[in-house]
């Protein structure tokens, strides 16, 4: 939630941009994860980055009053 708002419009604008900030992360884990069907090498990192990924796509499903807008993945 931004702080400091003083309009709704800024509230929204400052909603945009958390949401834009977690998209071109969840867009960064994908294309990591395409990199690894293309043959590059695994990071040691990497079922973390996966488990990260997996919740963040979960996360906007699991938020009080939310729509569902995103499938839900099985555990």
């Amino acid at each position: 939630m931004p702080f400091g708002a003083r309009s709704p419009e800024e509230l929204a604008t400052g909603l945009v941009k958390s949401q834009i900030r977690r998209d071109e992360s969840r867009q960064s884990d994908i294309e990591k994860v395409k990199l690894l069907e293309e043959g590059q090498s695994i990071s040691e990192h990497f079922a973390d980055a996966v488990i990260k990924a997996a919740q963040d796509l979960e996360e906007p499903n699991t938020r009080p009053g939310s729509a569902d807008r995103r499938p839900h993945l099985s555990t």
